[in-house]
């Protein structure tokens, strides 16, 4: 899929900023960076959306003045409700169109995330508390529509046999539970997905639900779903004798809001004659699962950083003697761990990593365990945002145990004496283009040319892209020297009958073939340049 850049590099960087708690930001109105501001003020909307990890939406007025951009209506409640005061922190990630997603931290108590309140299922998608200021943003905002049909015959709540319960893990049955209190103000059905489900791309719906509302008076066999967040997919409703299910879409809805067996979902009718349903999702173990992974580590004084007991007491076991620290463009640095009874911080290798970053007082530290004492780690300087002009290590690579690895990821040797002579060429002008992030190489041969995919390094995938028992799929993002980028998937495939061996596989390249003309022999070279955004540079050295 090709698709064009439509903000500029610079725009790019700009996306995550923190924020601390004071009196004054209780008090009145939460003043944005300025240096945020200054790069995406210009794009932001009347209404801001704030997404909490738990799935709360909240609706904010944003108030622009001369020099400075401030949330505004809706502030005040927002920070009643999670009863935020001095010393909280928190992180937004800027989504575009003026979402953001919102992390809270306790940096006084633990430096680790805060524990969310249970969200009531009629707040999924609220402006905040139930006062004329919130609903007066919801309105403007463009809410959801209310349930609209000639006779509306209540809310009537048709599930699933409760058989499909039996096999269930604990942490389905607490979703289902969770459901059940939904209160829905229209017509409603709930649908438990299965592993069938998501291999078929498709989900049933009850044959009285679509009797009774959904195919007496539509318009069309499309569905419009609609997400508590707002937004909407165009779904085929399959009609079938005793078998209606909504299929031709659904792979799209389930993958843009990453369900997986186990979650249970809600349908409300919004509209019967235009045949609209809003979709509630309960997550299978997100009502029990009580997990540490992120924290961070405000630089307050001249000293090494100590990681957060609670932190430790999730994940103290898991760690090695050294950290290892990944930051956004790949580079990666390695960290020794001194642990005692009461504290473990940073120590070996950390006074480099902060010389060659510039930190110091007043610096934040964000992190996100990813398993194996591996961590991804983001910096914030004084101005509240982060850094990304992310310089090179000043010591050579291995004169230390905290250094980077612009690594270079190679095709194996057998296959590089076996290629012509002008792929042999283009090899070594690859080997000489210098990186400041980690790459891989890829020499195209027929097989690469004929299936329009490449292969990627297991070792590179692992560490840079995606991690093993996460997920098989990945979407990343190719970006050529003209500046067009190309989203494509990354697939990990499980070699048959070898238990523990795959590959990695980039899928859907023909577009990229065909918009640079590339040819068998040619080769490839993938710089990292943004692991949050999956994003690799492309570069062509020709063997004609």
């Amino acid at each position: 899929m090709k698709r064009k850049n439509t903000r500029s590099n610079t725009k790019r960087d700009i996306t995550l900023f923190f924020k601390i708690i004071f009196p004054l930001t209780v008090a009145e109105q939460m003043r944005i960076p300025k240096k945020f501001a200054m790069h995406n003020g210009g794009e932001l909307e009347d209404v801001a959306k704030l997404f909490l990890p738990n799935g709360r939406v909240w609706e904010m007025r944003i108030r622009k003045g001369r020099e400075e951009i401030s949330l505004a209506e809706g502030w005040p409640e927002f920070v009643e409700h999670y009863s935020l005061h001095n010393d909280h922190f928190l992180i937004f990630k800027y989504k575009g169109r003026s979402n953001f997603k919102v992390r809270i931290f306790d940096v006084s108590l633990s430096g680790c995330e805060m524990q969310y309140p249970p969200v009531e299922m009629d707040e999924t998608s609220d402006s905040g508390e139930e006062t004329n200021r919130s609903q007066k943003i919801r309105r403007q905002a463009g809410p959801s529509r209310a349930y609209k049909t000639r006779k509306n015959k209540g809310s009537i709540q048709f599930t699933f046999k409760t058989t499909k319960l039996r096999h269930s893990s604990l942490e389905t049955l607490e979703a289902v539970h969770e459901a059940e209190k939904l209160e829905t103000r229209g017509p409603s059905f709930m649908a438990l997905l299965s592993k069938s489900d998501m291999k078929s791309c498709r989900v049933y719906v009850p044959q009285k639900f679509a009797e009774t509302y959904l195919t007496e008076e539509a318009d069309n066999d499309t569905v419009q779903i609609e997400s508590s967040a707002g937004r909407q997919w165009d779904v085929v409703l399959h009609y079938a004798k005793g078998r209606n299910s909504l299929s031709v879409g659904w792979a799209n809805f389930a993958r843009d809001n990453h369900l997986k067996a186990g979650d249970v979902l809600v349908f409300e009718l919004l509209d019967r004659r235009h045949v609209a349903l809003q979709c509630t999702i309960f997550r299978a173990g997100s009502m029990t699962r009580r997990e540490f992974p992120v924290f961070c580590i405000p630089i307050l004084q001249d000293m090494n950083p100590r990681i957060p007991l609670q932190f430790m007491s999730h994940y103290g076991n898991q760690l090695a003697d050294a950290a290892t620290l990944i930051l956004p463009n790949g580079q990666v640095w390695e960290i020794g761990l001194t642990k005692g009874l009461d504290e473990t911080f940073l120590d070996s290798g950390w006074l480099e990593f902060a010389e060659n970053y510039s930190i110091g007082v007043g610096h934040f530290l964000y992190f996100k365990y990813k398993g194996q004492s591996r961590f991804k780690v983001h910096i914030f300087d004084k101005s509240c945002c982060e850094i990304r002009s992310l310089r090179p290590a000043t010591g050579g690579v291995g004169s230390s145990r905290a250094n980077i690895r612009p690594i270079r990821f190679g095709i194996t040797a057998c296959r590089s004496n076996r290629a012509s002579l002008a792929s042999q060429k283009a090899l070594r002008e690859a080997d000489k283009y210098e990186t400041r992030n980690p790459s891989f190489v890829v020499l195209l041969g027929k097989s690469e040319m004929n299936k329009s995919q490449w292969f990627v390094p297991v070792k590179f995938a692992e560490t840079y892209l995606m991690h093993i028992g996460k997920t098989d799929t990945k979407a990343i993002n190719i970006k050529g020297s003209d500046g067009t980028q190309w989203q494509v998937q990354m697939c990990k495939i499980v070699l048959s009958g070898m238990d523990g061996y795959f590959l990695f596989q980039i899928r859907g390249c023909a577009g990229i073939v065909a918009e640079y003309d590339l040819k068998i022999e040619d080769v490839l070279l993938f710089e990292l340049l943004d692991m949050e955004d999956a994003l690799l540079q492309l570069h062509i050295f020709r063997a004609h």
